[in-house]
């Protein structure tokens, strides 16, 4: 075969080409032919290759990107620290902006609905919160006006009474010590029952109440709260919320969750009579 009909050839074979994708062309305009769907089947493999070459390069474009703007990304991602930095703190102050106004209004409270008690604000500086034992202790002692048998609360309400009163510091038996006995009543059906600490096997401090009587009401989801009963407690301060109810034996009982979170006491108020009645 001579050179002039290699040439021919080989633009025939040109033209031939040129002819089919015209042809897949206008095939691949209709959408309803035959035809189309022989395309499809082509051309998705080619489709797939230029994603990939495509993604390829838009990687390769911005790791080029970073390597010759890497001052601009590290700067760009510090602001971005430093801003995720402010909003922590923001909401840091914020939820302390929210605990010391829910303090104020609580000390508010005590001193509007208790006149008769002084109201000394103070805090937990040790803790000793076990099976055995269930006391604290506060910056607070007789230089402060604290004696033993004040009570002690806080924001949520009743957290124990002060067992020894030192000069600058005082020790409180928690509500949670099985040695602390306290009379209360339900505030929705005023229903009276003895409350004393417990804990499960878990190792949970919990708020056994005993002395139901056959007609008490006593329901989940009752408030418990101080009774004056026996000049101990002024009416109506908070202790828990009765959480379990069952029967043993015959015999009813009960179980309250306390109304404050003994693991984190911070913030305390000791409430101390302004007289002593028995000096009457």
């Amino acid at each position: 075969m001579n050179k002039k009909n290699k040439r021919i050839k080989r633009i025939l074979i040109i033209c031939a080409v040129l002819l089919a994708f015209v042809i897949f062309m206008i095939i691949s305009a209709n959408s309803q032919g035959a035809l189309h769907k022989v395309y499809n089947v082509i051309a998705s493999p080619v489709t797939s290759v230029q994603k990939g070459f495509s993604s390829l390069g838009k990687g390769i474009r911005d790791g080029f990107y970073y390597l010759f703007h890497s001052g601009e990304v590290t700067e760009h991602i510090s602001e971005l620290e430093e801003e995720n930095a402010q909003y922590k703190d923001i909401a840091t102050e914020k939820d302390i902006l929210e605990r010391e106004n829910r303090e104020l209004k609580a000390m508010l409270d005590y001193k509007e609905k208790y006149t008769e008690y002084d109201i000394v604000g103070g805090e937990v500086i040790a803790g000793d919160l076990t099976e055995m034992f269930n006391t604290f202790t506060i910056n607070l002692g007789t230089s402060d006006g604290i004696k033993e048998g004040d009570f002690v609360v806080n924001s949520y309400g009743l957290l124990g009474v002060v067992k020894t009163a030192g000069p600058v510091s005082s020790k409180v038996v928690s509500i949670l010590d099985e040695q602390n006995k306290i009379i209360a009543r339900t505030l929705e059906g005023n229903e009276m029952v003895r409350v004393m600490g417990t804990y499960d096997d878990e190792g949970g401090k919990y708020l056994q109440i005993d002395r139901i009587l056959d007609d008490t009401n006593i329901n989940v989801g009752d408030t418990l709260v101080t009774t004056n009963s026996g000049n101990v407690y002024p009416y109506g301060i908070k202790i828990g919320t009765v959480i379990k109810t069952g029967e043993a034996d015959g015999i009813k009982y009960a179980v309250a969750e306390p109304v404050a979170d003994f693991k984190r006491i911070t913030k305390v108020f000791v409430l101390t009579a302004k007289y002593n009645p028995e000096e009457e």
